[in-house]
């Protein structure tokens, strides 16, 4: 997997740490990085994660709702209007293709469950457009980059870079330390200035469109933001992608009050025979679907349960 002065560390080394690994790190709605201690192991959830995935796709299995290669074509397209860097985000990332629309495919079978008989007309979508005005509404934003850098040195070399005329994100993508700052150029991740924390809110909207804001104090060291454009709230425009995304809260909203996903899940897990073989999540693991079993006989009842 890597080398420290000739050294290695090897792939079997890499896993075994990846599974018991008690901390991970966190992105902040602000963007920096902070650790966060894992509940279990980080092997463990991800075992309950991929066998709930699989309780998932057998449900719209055995409901005749699955998802084809054609519905996660068809939701990679929507997302791509909606987002137009909705695959290299993730790509970039670390995520392949084939990851990404696995990932989809496991998301689409659980609306098809939930929406399973649902229906909501072009009338309905637009008489909730009309009711509810407020939420399509676009709020105050910007389109900002970023650089993280640990040191005063560091800084100084951004500044010289910057004086000289280098373009920000060029700059951003040598010299940060922030996730992704060399694939996106030091895109910042956060574009509503509401949402941002206070301080940083506060320099950006002070700070004019093509400019630098002035170096903030932050956990990794500092930063500084360029304020590439501003956008002022207005009204959203509503075109068929949309009403399309109406459609769907509206259908999911309706879903979840008709088609009881937990309680569908709590039935699946009744009659299915699940076995974890590797020792050192089997014991964990069974103690995780008993307890799971417990909760869902309090809410739903013993059969639900498998008692």
């Amino acid at each position: 997997m890597a080398t420290v002065n000739n050294e290695d560390i090897s792939k079997e080394e890499f896993q075994k740490y990846l599974e018991m690994k008690p901390t991970v790190r966190v992105k902040m709605p602000d963007g920096q990085v902070r650790d966060a201690e894992v509940s279990g192991s980080i092997g463990l959830q991800a075992i309950a994660d991929l066998v709930n995935q699989k309780l998932i796709m057998q449900i719209a299995r055995d409901e005749g709702v699955s998802p084809n290669d054609g519905d996660i074509q068809k939701e990679i397209d929507f997302r791509t209007k909606i987002n137009p860097q909705f695959l290299k985000m993730l790509t970039s990332q670390g995520l392949t293709i084939d990851q990404i629309r696995k990932s989809l495919m496991v998301e689409i079978a659980r609306d098809h469950i939930i929406t399973k008989g649902i229906n909501v007309t072009p009338d309905e979508v637009d008489k909730y457009i009309k009711d509810n005005p407020e939420q399509f509404r676009k709020p105050e934003m910007a389109d900002l980059k970023w650089v993280v850098v640990p040191t005063e040195d560091d800084k100084k070399k951004v500044d010289q870079d910057l004086a000289a005329g280098t373009d920000f994100g060029a700059v951003a993508a040598r010299y940060s330390v922030a996730d992704n700052a060399r694939s996106l150029q030091g895109v910042f991740p956060q574009r509503v200035i509401d949402e941002l924390p206070i301080q940083i809110k506060d320099i950006v909207k002070s700070t004019a469109e093509l400019k630098s804001t002035d170096w903030v104090r932050i956990t990794e060291g500092w930063a500084k933001w360029y304020v590439q454009k501003k956008y002022p709230a207005e009204d959203e425009k509503i075109d068929d992608v949309m009403k399309e995304r109406v459609k769907r809260r509206i259908m999911t909203d309706r879903g979840l009050r008709a088609n009881d996903l937990d309680k569908r899940l709590a039935e699946k897990l009744r009659t299915s025979k699940i076995d974890v073989s590797d020792p050192i999540y089997k014991q964990p693991f069974e103690k995780e679907i008993q307890s799971i079993r417990e909760s869902y006989s309090l809410k739903y009842g013993d059969n639900a349960a498998g008692k």
